[in-house]
């Protein structure tokens, strides 16, 4: 994709990642409607299987990665080194495959869980003073892979927010045990005194699931941590499938890396170039969902590192070439389109015009994909609110 092809707005004409093919000639997505080429130009089969190689293999190669930091007005940030993907796809459609492909690339290096409670998830002290290790204390520099996300029981993904962004444990429970203990290792140190259980575990995790909705407020938290790649799939997809078309070029070259120092220069162009995209294209989502941007560029750095471990691994490496991670930022915009691709039309169309309260219902129209009727019917309610807002 370049800066001159106007691409269908992916927040608010959304673009899901599918298997269907293009018929070029007649400019015509496979049992869909009309669509014009020189708005989407892809091969979007193999585009499918890149973004997910791509990723992946970032999931793969950054295991072993201890510490990323970022130049940034002479203070270092450093933002969690491992990459987290969610992939969401009906029954059927690769995804206990793609765990198992995974664990054979990677040696063994993937533990895999259906189901967990919080106790066996991140540990527990029983009533007679023994800690009872928890799964999680058990895969660091590894993957940690979540076959059924929708099976978990809430108490169980909601313990993993922590985890997940701070890479942390920190427990208080209700008994102490009777000797401190510490468990650690190259990318795990936890101590348990007394009734406190804490530490930090460096592991990534990949998650498989059947629906992951953002529209839940207790989601958005949950939600942000992943990579989340949502798949479209049709009958014909489903044939392609159990056929074994496509296949994921997956390289697994990790090994310990100690730090990678961003360059602010790198960093300062590399995230002017996404938000530039993000304007010009009109790509921004709602107010309160604009933390998934940056979430959105951090992951783009670590698509990034993946690529430089698996052309040349090193123990460090130093980042001052911005062209590095801006070849980086297709993923970067599919990635935040993925995030916000079942909000409400609603709200979609409110933030659009509170951003452009200049255009016309054409405007509309075409971006959200609705008609003149959809579009008088929502602007009524928007001013409604607003005149009710203003009255309060």
């Amino acid at each position: 994709m370049t800066s001159k092809t106007r691409l269908p707005t992916l927040i608010y004409q959304y673009v899901v990642v599918c298997i269907d093919e293009i018929d070029r000639s007649k400019g015509q997505k496979v049992g869909a409607k009309k669509m014009n080429t020189n708005d989407f130009k892809l091969d979007v089969s193999n585009e499918l299987y890149k973004f997910i190689g791509d990723t992946y293999n970032t999931c793969i190669n950054l295991r072993k990665v201890k510490n990323i930091n970022i130049e940034q007005n002479g203070v270092l940030f450093s933002p969690r080194p491992q990459h987290h993907v969610m992939l969401i796809a009906p029954f059927g459609s690769f995804k206990s495959t793609l765990i198992k492909r995974l664990n054979e690339v990677t040696n063994g290096d993937v533990m895999t869980i259906d189901d967990v409670t919080k106790p066996s998830l991140l540990g527990t002290i029983t009533n007679k003073g023994e800690y009872i290790q928890g799964m999680i204390t058990k895969v660091g520099g590894k993957i940690l892979a979540i076959d059924e996300w929708d099976s978990l029981r809430s108490e169980a993904t909601e313990c993993l927010l922590s985890p997940l962004e701070n890479q942390r444990i920190n427990r208080q429970m209700a008994f102490t045990v009777k000797d401190d203990i510490i468990v650690k290792n190259e990318f795990t140190d936890i101590t348990v005194n007394g009734g406190r259980i804490d530490g930090r575990i460096q592991f990534t995790c990949i998650a498989m699931s059947m629906g992951f909705s953002m529209r839940k407020n207790v989601q958005y938290a949950l939600g942000s941590r992943f990579r989340m790649i949502r798949l479209k799939v049709s009958e014909s997809d489903m044939k392609k499938i159990i056929k074994g078309i496509g296949k994921f070029d997956f390289v697994d070259k990790n090994q310990t890396v100690e730090n990678i120092l961003v360059k602010q220069n790198a960093w300062s162009e590399y995230t002017d170039s996404v938000h530039n995209t993000l304007e010009e294209k009109l790509l921004y989502p709602p107010y309160d969902m604009l933390g998934y941007v940056n979430r959105s560029i951090h992951d783009g750095l670590r698509d990034a590192i993946g690529g430089l471990i698996i052309e040349s691994p090193q123990k460090e490496y130093i980042i001052n070439d911005s062209s590095e991670l801006i070849k980086f930022n297709d993923n970067v915009i599919k990635q935040i389109a993925m995030y916000t691709i079942d909000l409400p039309t609603s709200t979609k169309f409110k933030e659009m015009i509170k951003r452009y309260p200049d255009k016309d219902y054409k405007f509309y129209c075409t971006e959200l994909n609705i008609s003149p009727k959809h579009y008088y019917r929502l602007r009524d309610e928007y001013e409604s609110e607003k005149v009710m807002e203003e009255n309060k």
